[in-house]
């Protein structure tokens, strides 16, 4: 069965095929392992999911790069990256559900009205305490979240 928990660390795993990346941040850019483009290739630093901005490859995570790479299945890719366990009921366990869209919408809405509160209260020249101002990060470290979990 797969753990996906199990799953390499992606910018280990990629740097091990000799991919260097040119940029930081959420997603890196490197060369790409399919057609060799230098700079069109996009790796999600956490969950591994690949894009070529050029050739199109794509895939959900370090699994997926290697069944494409290597032209395999799921258990040989699975045994590959230690990420296989034999069992009695050996079955490849599911991912956690994505947050639906409209629930991120709703949760942007929600934070995007309280700044807006806020910006108001600041516009009016009201007091705006500290509690407030925590209360803001929050909404804005929300909304960075949510841009960068659509990306």
């Amino acid at each position: 069965m797969l753990i996906f928990e199990n799953q390499p660390d992606p910018i280990t795993y990629f740097e091990s095929l000799g991919h260097k990346f040119i940029t930081k941040g959420e997603w890196r850019t490197t060369d790409c392992t399919f057609h060799g483009g230098s700079d069109s290739f996009r790796v999600h630093v956490s969950s591994g999911a690949f894009k070529c901005m050029s050739c199109h490859r794509n895939g959900g995570g370090v699994l997926s790069h290697y069944m494409q790479y290597h032209d395999v299945d799921s258990k040989q890719a699975g045994i590959a990256l230690g990420m296989w366990r034999e069992g009695k009921n050996s079955q490849v366990t599911k991912r956690p559900n994505p947050i639906p869209a409209i629930k991120l919408l709703n949760l942007l809405g929600f934070e995007l009205q309280l700044v807006w509160n806020e910006l108001t209260r600041i516009k009016l020249n009201r007091q705006v305490t500290k509690e407030d101002q925590e209360r803001v990060r929050l909404a804005a470290s929300r909304i960075l979240w949510v841009i960068g979990d659509c990306k």
